[in-house]
């Protein structure tokens, strides 16, 4: 539930825009913050409602707060699984961390947002969630293997000849 929660987006591509959107649409107060301000005040003008920019310094410094941290970037993913996009010292600020980022599945985002006592979203769910309304749309099923497919991507289903 989101209607009057804060939903912080960091990243204003296509991911983070649709986090946004989605967002906006459940009635929640959206904020974006991102590295290119640029692209953060286009997103926040496109969003319906009342979006605003959050610097980046003041997300990184933990001046910024919400209930819901939503990280679109690609940032922690392998091969670099040692960054994160907010610093460990801010990630205190928010209730519900959420990282797109599925590979690897507990990244660095999420691990400092554990110790900070928040609760934690993974992006598999995002990533097996597309593919399954893909499947949808490409092939008319109704009925697709959602479990199979998260166990694919998780690695616990091997596919290939090799």
């Amino acid at each position: 539930q989101l209607q009057g929660k804060t939903f912080l987006v960091v990243g204003a591509g296509g991911a983070g825009r649709a986090l946004a959107f989605g967002a906006a649409s459940r009635g929640a107060k959206v904020l974006i913050a991102n590295r290119n301000k640029a692209r953060a005040e286009a997103l926040a003008a496109a969003v319906p409602g009342d979006a605003a920019v959050v610097d980046w310094q003041d997300l990184q410094s933990g001046a910024v707060s919400a209930d819901v941290l939503a990280n679109s970037t690609s940032v922690g993913m392998v091969p670099n699984v040692e960054e994160t996009p907010v610093a460990a010292a801010a990630v205190g600020k928010f209730k519900v961390v959420f990282d797109a980022v599925y590979t690897p599945r507990e990244t660095r985002l999420l691990r400092d947002a554990a110790a900070a006592g928040c609760l934690l979203a993974d992006g598999v769910a995002m990533f097996v969630g597309q593919a399954v309304e893909q499947l949808k749309l490409f092939t008319g099923t109704t009925q697709p293997p959602v479990q199979l497919m998260e166990d694919v991507v998780l690695g616990k289903v091997k596919v290939g000849g090799s």
